[in-house]
């Protein structure tokens, strides 16, 4: 009789678990809601697709859970999605008279961090700032191309712009790239902007999305703390403060050890 009530236990609590979310010790899978909005710059609310793909998972380690989320913002923009779990994530919204916009975060990286999650809700929000399409026609053919999927014409579109964009253009040209995964060409976009226009929140932010692109935490954690910085915007300022914490914890070295700078 013990036997099979200890059974009966030990079932329903891994019943229990699965249904959670809760996978091995260390991999932090429980899945959460995030929400966030979508706007314009100037501050309406645009229904929009969101889109959420995870690249990595644990401190960069291989990615446990649904991969791919997708949503659509109401008339106010405001949009939210259940399941999301622990890894880094690619956050993409467009509309058909905006640009696509892209930046890359940490969801709960660790644990032991307040601001990762509460409730089984990620504290922080995810705000887009999208750009009318109107305001840089010349973009039109790589976002229709990025959209699409067809990288390698995206990188095509792109290569006049990168040699006379100014910053505004050059970073909407970035955020392209970065939804085709581009990480090299968004990050050589980036950079020219910031050559243009030093201090632009925007840019370092991009920056700091292709690193988390290319696994380079210590760069990202630098970038997202110059953005905040610079200004980055408030819809994004709290999720930003939330990434240079999780990513300080992965890219201090252990304590003794020299830091690679």
């Amino acid at each position: 009789m013990l036997r099979d009530t200890c059974r009966l236990w030990m079932g329903w609590m891994l019943v229990t678990g699965m249904l959670l979310g809760v996978t091995a010790p260390g991999r932090a899978q429980t899945a959460l809601r995030l929400r966030g909005q979508a706007q314009e710059d100037s501050g309406g609310g645009v229904p929009a697709s969101i889109e959420l793909d995870a690249v990595y998972g644990f401190r960069g380690l291989e990615f446990v859970g649904q991969k791919t989320f997708s949503a659509r913002s109401n008339d106010k923009g405001q949009w939210s999605v259940l399941g999301v779990t622990s890894g880094v994530w690619v956050f993409a919204a467009h509309a058909p008279v905006h640009l696509p916009q892209v930046v890359l975060l940490p969801v709960q990286f660790t644990q032991k961090n307040a601001l990762s999650a509460a409730g089984g809700q990620v504290a922080w929000e995810v705000g887009f700032e999208l750009t009318p399409r109107d305001r840089f026609p010349a973009l039109g053919p790589a976002a229709d191309a990025a959209l699409a999927g067809r990288r390698a014409d995206v990188a095509a579109a792109l290569a006049a712009v990168a040699e006379t964009g100014d910053a505004p253009t050059l970073i909407a040209a970035g955020e392209i790239a970065l939804y085709v995964r581009d990480a090299g060409l968004a990050r050589a976009l980036f950079e020219r902007a910031l050559t243009i226009a030093p201090g632009t929140a925007r840019a370092s932010l991009g920056l700091a999305s292709s690193a988390m692109l290319l696994g380079d935490w210590d760069r990202a954690s630098k970038a997202f703390w110059t953005a905040r910085e610079q200004g980055v915007s408030p819809k994004l300022a709290r999720a930003v403060g939330a990434a240079i914490t999780e990513l300080q914890r992965i890219a201090r070295p252990p304590d003794g050890a020299a830091g690679v700078h």
